[in-house]
């Protein structure tokens, strides 16, 4: 009994002040929460360059593995980014909606937007890939890229703003009409640039082949 005392006492957290306990917990949680969007906007941005670079490629088994481990270690940043950011919230408003910020109230939008992007991906996404294999992702058809790059589009955006409102003090104050200029901005930006690589990657593959069925006619 003594001994359970002794390592009782020499344990840090037994002597700490409940306040400083809760600030320990916010500080893990923040701490989890800013991981969670750090590593899953990084496979983000790797897989969308790695995309990029083999659209002229046939899609493979390889490949398509590699989307699922990409997917999966984003799914998981998405669990933690919610787990994280319920801790966080239930401690700093106490579930309060009169205490809830124009920047909180924009994160859980973006939240819920990406929740939705992850699935649309798993569902939407991996099956046109999968019955594309063989073929190179130039040589899909206007509606599927479109799809893609709505995807891609939302995904990169809703992981960007997820990391700038996640590390930004300066956002804290903001009020509605500047998180919704932000939050509106990143995602009309993120879909025009998709757009617009996947409609000039379509017009160039529909150049190539009239170019093409041209020589052999000849």
């Amino acid at each position: 009994m003594d001994i359970m005392l002794s390592a009782m006492m020499m344990n840090p957290l037994y002597d700490m002040p409940e306040a400083s306990l809760e600030l320990l917990v916010s500080d893990l949680a923040a701490l989890v929460h800013l991981l969670a969007v750090t590593v899953a906007f990084g496979t983000v941005i790797f897989t969308d360059y790695s995309t990029l670079k083999r659209v002229r490629h046939p899609i493979d088994g390889d490949w398509l593995d590699s989307l699922e481990r990409a997917h999966t270690v984003i799914s998981a940043g998405m669990i933690m980014l919610w787990v994280s950011g319920i801790v966080l919230v239930g401690m700093r408003t106490g579930f309060q909606a009169d205490n809830f910020s124009a920047k909180l109230i924009g994160k859980l939008i973006i939240v819920s937007m990406l929740a939705g992007t992850a699935m649309a991906i798993k569902f939407l996404v991996f099956p046109i890939l999968v019955r594309a294999r063989g073929r190179a992702l130039f040589a899909l058809s206007l509606p599927e890229k479109r799809q893609l790059a709505t995807c891609g589009g939302l995904s990169v955006a809703g992981w960007s703003l997820a990391l700038l409102f996640g590390g930004s003090t300066i956002l804290k104050t903001a009020g509605p009409s500047t998180v919704a200029f932000i939050t509106l901005t990143a995602y009309a930006s993120a879909l025009l640039a998709c757009h617009s690589v996947a409609t000039l990657t379509h017009q160039k593959s529909y150049s190539r082949q009239i170019d093409v069925s041209g020589v052999a006619a000849e």
